[in-house]
Formats: C-alpha cells, structure tokens, sequence
C-alpha cells in the first residue's frame, strides 16, 4: 500500500477501503493524490516499483504513466473533456501552478476551459487497457467520485474504481474459489512450468445418458463436476477444460512447493474424485464409481491463459498433456493409472503417507494394457504406468 501524508480526517475511510479490499484512491484538499490501495495499484501497473503520482496533483499524476497508459486511446478524449473543468477549478481553489503539475501537452487544453466546481459525486467510465494488455484485453470501467467534508471544511475526494459488469454477474464469478483464481492469474503471461497432470473421464456415460431423463442425467454430472472441481481446488490445483463428461486439472510445482507436492496433490485428489464419484452413481449402478483418472508429469510445460470470449481457460501444451489423456483412456472405470515418472517422483514421506511403495510397485506399459487401441499405442504406448 501507499500513502502519503494521509489527512486525519480521511485515515478512518482509508482504513476502511484497506479492510475492504477496494479499488480506491484519496486525494486531499489541493487534490493530491494521498494514497493508493494495493488492489488499484495493481489495477493501473504490474510493476511494484512505478511512481503512481502520490503527493503530486491528479490531474498531473492521471496524465503521465502509467495511469494513462491504462486508458484505451478511444476515452483519452472524453477523460480530457469531462475532468478539465474540474481540474481548472481545482488549481484555482489551491496552492498549486497547473505548469508544475500538467504535462506540456495537455497545458493548453486546462486553459482553455471554464473552471467548473465538480457536484458532491460524479462517474465517469473508461476503456480500460491492462498493463502489457492488447485490443483483446479492454473492458470497461466505472469510476465514481466523491467529494469528502467534515465540520472544518472539505477534506478532499475518494474515487473509487470498478468493473463495469452487473452485480448479479460479478456473483457468479464469486461462487468460484479465490484462491485458484489467484494461481490463475498467475498465468497471465504463458510461460514453461513443471505440472502434475490429471485427466479424469465419465466410464460409459453414453449408455448412462440413454437410461435417464435428460435432466436427471444432467443434474447427476453437475453434481460430479462440482465435487471434482471442489477436490482439485482443495488439493491448490487449477481446473482445467470440461468438455462432456471428461476434465482436466494441472498441479503445478511452484504452487504447491515442489514436484513432489504437485505428484501428492494429484493422487490426493484422484482418491477423492472415486469418492465423488461412488457417492454420485451409488443409487444407479451396481459398482457405484464409474470414473476413470489418469495421471502424469510434465518438466516443462508450456501453460497459460487463453482468455476466449466469455470465459477465462488456462491451457497446457506438451506431450506429456497428450500422454496423460491416453492414460486416462486406458483406465478402467474406478481406476487411477499413474505414469512412473509421477510416482517416482514422490519424496519417500509422500510415498508412505499415500501408502504407495515405490519399491515394490510394478509397472505395465500401456501398450500391453491397451494393444488394441491404436491411439493410446501411438501417442503412448511406450509409457509405463501402475494403477495406484
């Protein structure tokens, strides 16, 4: 967080935005920026070190970068237009000279506006463009000012930012877990990373879906598909793509402490989507579990956000990602198929708390588990797995 000599007046607001976790800044009584929070200074840089302005005036400080450089070039205009008059006003009601403050190209502009006293509260919306964002990345802003008092006199503004989405769809994002969106965003800029892998499928959901109401059928995968994500989320892996009755998850290294936690992560949460899964299907099959989970690791992969429209993917390419799929398809249902580079890669501890003696565990390689299946023999048939 920071701040700069902070009225005394405005500590109790600036405590409670803090405690919020808002996106806000203060200004004082000259309209200087006194303190920006950390979820706005992450808003407008992604570079701890930038100077974002504070003691010097908003007008001089929202012209110069990085703030500006997060304003799409198409509301540069209306920002200009719309604050000018504000500013002016500001500068003429405080000790401050505009040619101190203003940049050189935008001085002009301040002198050729009428001084307008800003009302109590206005809004302003904006492109706005994400540090090292493209075209691809704007969305729109809303900020709202308010001007502050108390019985001495007027003790300056807070503005406060946020995204311009609905409240009622900004919930459904919130029903997610904060944490995984955290390790998400930590994906932002694609880049090699060391990852367990986990492919998990429905066995035989095609026969499953002609014996059942559609919707019962459909209410018995969502049902799934919450506990899976639940399991994967709790065990600090990301949820990967969903595409019919089969999914994906990544465990990466750095996120759970190293690659033998990532292995741990994986099997732990291979172990509790059987679980789901016997609970799901308990009253419609005999054998209760019909899923299939495959696992493997991947050194080097390459992972990130892919960022379609209408929704946020994070995605990995590799060999290993194609491998693990046809592990996972070479499972049986209620089986986890675990390559040996993901068991061996288990610390001694993790091995025993798991229960998994990596001594005496025998290994098959997949083109003897699947020699009929020509994909899994092609693309993996040389890999050696243990069901586990």
């Amino acid at each position: 967080m920071e701040g700069h000599d902070v009225p005394r007046g405005l500590a109790p607001l600036k405590a409670a935005l803090t405690t919020a976790t808002w996106s806000a800044l203060l200004l004082d009584e000259q309209w200087r920026i006194c303190w920006v929070s950390d979820e706005l200074r992450q808003f407008v840089s992604d570079d701890p070190s930038d100077d974002l302005g504070v003691g010097r005036h908003i007008a001089g400080a929202f012209l110069r970068s990085p703030w500006i450089d997060t304003v799409h070039p198409d509301s540069v205009q209306d920002f200009l237009e719309t604050f000018a008059p504000y500013a002016r006003w500001a500068f003429e009601h405080s000790r401050l000279d505009p040619a101190d403050e203003i940049p050189e190209p935008f001085l002009p502009l301040l002198h050729q506006v009428e001084a307008q006293e800003p009302p109590l509260s206005w809004c302003f919306a904006f492109k706005y463009l994400p540090p090292g964002g493209t075209e691809d990345d704007i969305y729109v802003v809303d900020v709202v000012w308010l001007r502050l008092f108390d019985d001495t006199g007027e003790l300056g503004c807070v503005g406060l930012f946020d995204i311009g989405v609905p409240p009622h769809l900004v919930a459904l994002l919130a029903r997610g877990d904060v944490g995984m969106y955290n390790r998400m965003a930590g994906l932002i800029e694609p880049g090699h990373r060391e990852a367990a892998i986990l492919f998990c499928d429905l066995h035989g959901s095609g026969m499953l879906s002609r014996r059942l109401p559609t919707s019962e059928y459909f209410d018995l995968v969502r049902r799934l598909w919450r506990g899976v994500d639940a399991a994967v989320v709790a065990n600090g892996g990301i949820v990967g793509k969903h595409a019919g009755d089969g999914a994906t998850a990544f465990f990466l290294a750095d996120d759970v402490g190293g690659r033998s936690e990532a292995a741990r992560a994986a099997l732990l949460t291979a172990r509790a989507i059987h679980d789901i899964g016997s609970e799901v299907f308990a009253d419609i099959t005999d054998d209760g579990c019909l899923m299939k989970v495959g696992l493997h690791c991947g050194p080097n992969l390459f992972m990130g956000q892919l960022l379609p429209g209408g929704r946020l993917d994070v995605t990995a390419l590799g060999d290993e990602v194609n491998e693990a799929s046809r592990i996972e398809q070479a499972a049986q249902a209620h089986q986890t198929l675990a390559s040996k580079q993901l068991i061996e890669g288990l610390s001694p501890a993790h091995a025993a708390e798991l229960g998994i003696s990596t001594r005496t565990l025998t290994y098959r390689l997949l083109s003897d588990i699947a020699p009929h299946q020509d994909k899994i023999v092609r693309d993996a048939g040389s890999l050696a797995v243990a069901a586990v």
